[in-house]
C-alpha cells in the first residue's frame, strides 16, 4: 500500500488572497500554475499525513477567506496557525515556507494527461474510489498507469477543478473521525502502517471492499458529493458529513474551458447537474419514445406496453434501439407493473413498496418501468443484498434487455460498462457511488445484510439523485413499511398471487418433542424419517431448516451415517462445498439437505417439501423468516404444490402468524378471481 505525506501549499494570484491546497508534491503546483493566473507558489516545508492536511487546509482556507481580505499576507502568522493546529492533533508542526524548485516532478507526466483525462470522467462517473480501484477500472479499459505517476495526473485534475479528493478517513467538523465511503464513526480502529510515524485510522465497517484509511485518498467527480464528507478544494468548499445536505448541484459535471476549470477549483462556477442532463448510453436513446409502425399516438402510452398479442414470449420496445423480452405476464402482473410506470411518472411520491408473495415474478413486473426511464435517458440501479441473487440478476436483464450493456457488481466480479444506464450491484458496492442514479430498484429488501443494517441503508439513500425514486420489493415487509404504506407515505401494490395461478402451500404447525440439540446420538423423529422416506418414493426433495449451524452438520452428519436414507447432505454459510452441494441439490443428486436460513430465499427447486425443526426458536425463526422459507414450495408450474410443516416443542406465535399470513394472501388472491383450484392446507 503506498503511503504519502502530503504538503500545505500556497498559490497567489494578483487580484486574491493565497489559495491554500493539499499536495503531494508542491513541485506539480509549480508546473501546473504556468498555464494560469497564478504568478507564485510557495509550500511548508513540513508534511503532514493526508486526514491532518485536509483539516489544516479547511482552517486556512476559511481564516485566509474570512480574516485576510485587505490585509497583507503574513508568512510567519500563517505558519504559527499550523504549527498550532498541528499540535492540537498531536503532531509536529513547526517548518518553513519554501519555493519549490524549477524540475519536472515526473517527466513526461504533462504529456500524458490527454487520453488520462478523457478516461477519468468515465471511471469516476458516480464513482468515490481509491487510487487502486481507479487504476483497476483504467487497466480494465486498455490504459496501465504506474501507481506513483498516477496520483500526480489525478491530483492535477484536481487543481483543475474537476475531481475532489478526500481522506478516506478523515475529520467532521466536530473533530471525530469518520469514514468517508460508509460514514462510519465509532468503529474506527487504530492501525500501524511501516511507511507512517504514527498510528492511522481504519474503518472497521466497510473492510470487505477494501480498506480505506487516514493515510489516503478517495476521489470522485467534483460537486458529485451530498452526504459524504468533502476536503476543502482550492477555495474552501465547506465539509458535509453523511446526512448533511450541500447547496452545491449533486453530480457537477466535468469542465471544458481551463479557465472555468480554474475558477471552479476556487469555488466560483457553478458548474452543470448531471441530475438534470440526459446521459445517453450504448443502445438508449434519450428523449421521447420513438412509435412503432401503425401505432397510434395513444398508443405509445404506457399501458400500451402492458397489452399482450403474441403467446409465450412476447418482445417489447419503446425504442428501437432498447429491446424488451419477457414471458407474458398474468393479468395480477400487468396490473402491477401499470401501478409501477403510474408511480414513475408521478412527481409527488418518491417511493413505493411491491408486496409480492414468494414466487410472484415481481423482478419482471418492474422491468417496464426500467425500459422506460432507461428509454428517457435515466440512470438506473437494480441491487440486491446477495451476491448469488445479484449474478442471477445478471443473466435475466441479459436475457430480457438483449444488447444492451450495463454494469454487474458483486463480490469477485466486475463487469463495468462505463457510460451505460444501467447498474446491477448488491447492496455493499453501493458504498463505492456517489448520488448518481435516478430510480433505484431494491430486490429482497428485507434479506440478510441489507436489513437492520444502517451502513447499507445509508449507501443506498446516498446512491439517488435528489428527487430520484426508490422501489422496494419483498414478500415480507416489516411493519414500518406496512404502516407507511396505509398512511400513503409511500406507494403500494401487493401481488398476492403466484405466476402460475396456484394457491401458495399453508404451513402445518406441529407441537412434538425434539432431541436436545446437544444430545450425542441426534436423530428426528420417527414421524420425520417416515415424512422423508415417502418423499423419497415420490421423487421428491426435502430442505430440512435448522437453526444453528451446529445442529445442521450434526443432524446431516447423523442422518448420512445411519444409512437409513439415500443423498443427503448439510450445508451453511461457512460450508466450503456449499456450491457444489447446491448443484447437487438442483440437479436431484441429493435428496435431503439440511440446512440454515441460508436457503431461505432466493432459490426455486422444482417438487419441493419443507420442513422446518426447532421452528419455536424465535430469535432465529421469526414471522418474516418463515414465511420466505414456506415460499420455497411450490414456485414451479409443473409441480405448484407441496408439504411445509413447522415442528416446535411448542407452538410458537411467529408460527402462528406466519400461518395466517399464507393463508391471508391465498384469502386475497381468491377474491381476484383468477385462483386456480388445488391442494393447499388452510383453504
Amino acid at each position: 500500500m503506498l503511503v504519502r505525506p502530503y504538503f500545505l501549499t500556497l498559490l497567489f494570484s494578483g487580484d486574491g488572497e493565497p489559495v491554500p491546497v493539499v499536495s503531494p508534491d508542491p513541485g506539480l503546483e509549480k508546473e501546473w500554475s504556468r498555464g494560469t493566473d497564478y504568478y507564485k507558489v510557495i509550500a511548508w516545508e513540513r508534511p503532514f499525513p493526508l486526514w491532518l492536511a485536509e483539516a489544516i487546509c479547511q482552517e486556512l482556507a476559511s481564516l485566509l477567506t474570512v480574516g485576510g481580505r485587505g490585509r497583507p499576507f503574513s508568512p510567519s502568522k500563517t505558519g504559527r496557525i499550523i504549527c498550532k493546529i498541528a499540535r492540537n492533533r498531536g503532531w509536529q508542526g513547526t517548518g518553513r515556507w519554501f519555493e519549490p524548485p524549477d524540475r519536472p516532478v515526473f517527466p513526461g507526466l504533462f504529456g500524458k494527461r490527454d487520453s488520462f483525462a478523457r478516461l477519468l470522467p468515465q471511471v469516476l462517473a458516480g464513482r468515490l474510489y481509491s487510487l487502486r480501484e481507479i487504476a483497476g477500472s483504467l487497466s480494465r479499459m486498455g490504459l496501465a498507469v504506474m501507481e506513483g505517476a498516477l496520483e500526480f495526473l489525478v491530483h492535477l485534475e484536481v487543481l483543475d477543478g474537476r475531481v475532489e479528493r478526500l481522506a478516506g478517513v478523515g475529520l467532521t467538523t466536530d473533530g471525530r473521525f469518520r469514514c468517508r465511503r460508509c460514514g462510519e464513526e465509532h468503529r474506527i480502529l487504530e492501525d500501524f502502517y511501516p511507511e507512517a510515524p504514527l498510528p492511522c485510522r481504519v474503518c472497521g465497517s466497510c473492510l470487505a471492499l477494501g480498506p480505506v484509511t487516514s493515510l489516503q485518498p478517495l476521489y470522485c467527480r467534483r460537486g458529485a458529493l451530498l452526504a459524504v464528507a468533502s476536503p476543502v478544494s482550492p477555495k474552501g468548499t465547506a465539509q458535509v458529513s453523511p446526512g448533511e445536505s450541500r447547496e452545491e448541484s449533486p453530480g457537477e459535471s466535468f469542465k471544458e474551458s481551463p479557465q472555468e476549470n480554474l475558477r471552479g477549483s476556487l469555488g466560483e462556477g457553478p458548474g452543470e447537474s448531471l441530475g438534470e442532463s440526459r446521459q445517453e448510453s450504448p443502445g438508449v436513446s434519450s428523449g421521447e419514445r420513438v412509435q412503432e409502425p401503425g401505432e397510434s399516438p395513444q398508443e405509445s402510452s404506457g399501458e400500451s406496453l402492458l397489452e399482450s398479442p403474441g403467446e409465450g414470449i412476447r418482445q417489447v420496445s419503446a425504442t428501437s434501439e432498447l429491446p424488451l423480452v419477457l414471458p407474458e405476464l398474468t393479468p395480477w402482473q400487468k396490473a402491477t407493473a401499470r401501478e409501477v410506470l403510474a408511480f414513475w411518472e408521478r412527481e409527488e411520491l418518491r417511493s413505493f413498496l411491491i408486496w409480492a408473495v414468494c414466487g410472484a415474478g415481481k423482478t419482471e413486473v418492474v422491468f417496464f418501468a426500467i425500459h422506460r426511464a432507461l428509454s428517457e435517458g435515466k440512470r438506473v440501479l437494480l441491487t440486491v443484498p446477495r451476491r448469488e441473487i445479484a449474478k442471477d440478476l445478471g443473466k435475466r436483464v441479459e436475457d430480457c434487455f438483449p444488447g444492451l450493456e450495463f454494469t454487474l457488481l458483486y463480490g469477485g466480479k466486475k463487469q463495468e460498462r462505463p457510460g451505460g444506464g444501467l447498474v446491477v450491484a448488491t447492496t455493499h458496492q453501493l458504498l463505492r457511488f456517489t448520488p448518481f442514479f435516478h430510480l433505484a430498484i431494491l430486490d429482497e429488501a428485507d434479506a440478510y445484510p441489507y436489513r437492520e443494517n444502517r451502513m447499507l441503508t445509508g449507501a443506498l439513500a446516498n446512491a439517488l439523485l435528489p428527487g430520484g425514486k426508490l422501489i422496494y420489493m419483498t414478500a415480507t415487509p416489516d411493519e414500518e413499511w406496512r404502516r407507511k404504506a396505509v398512511r400513503g407515505e409511500i406507494g403500494l401494490s401487493r401481488l398476492v398471487l403466484r405466476h402460475h395461478g396456484h394457491p401458495l402451500p399453508v404451513p402445518v404447525l406441529c407441537k412434538h418433542p425434539l432431541p436436545p440439540a446437544e444430545a450425542e446420538n441426534w436423530l428426528p423423529p420417527p414421524e420425520v424419517l417416515s415424512f422423508l422416506r415417502q418423499a423419497g418414493e415420490k421423487n421428491r426433495q426435502v430442505l430440512l431448516f435448522f437453526p444453528t449451524v451446529r445442529l445442521t452438520e450434526k443432524a446431516g452428519r447423523a442422518l448420512k451415517n445411519a444409512g437409513l436414507l439415500p443423498a443427503v447432505d448439510f450445508i451453511h454459510s461457512r460450508d466450503e462445498h456449499k456450491d457444489r452441494k447446491l448443484q447437487a441439490f438442483d440437479c436431484g443428486r441429493l435428496q435431503v439437505l439440511a440446512t440454515t436460513t441460508l436457503l431461505e430465499r432466493g432459490l426455486t427447486f422444482p417438487r419441493l417439501d419443507v420442513i422446518v425443526l426447532y421452528a419455536d426458536r424465535e430469535e432465529i425463526f421469526t414471522t418474516e423468516t418463515l414465511v420466505q422459507i414456506a415460499g420455497r414450495v411450490g414456485r414451479s408450474s409443473a409441480a405448484p404444490f407441496g408439504e411445509v410443516i413447522f415442528i416446535g416443542e411448542q407452538i410458537s406465535r411467529p408460527m402462528e402468524k406466519a400461518r395466517l399470513w399464507i393463508a391471508g394472501m391465498n384469502k386475497e388472491a381468491e377474491k381476484l378471481g383468477f385462483l386456480k383450484q388445488g391442494t393447499s392446507h388452510g383453504n
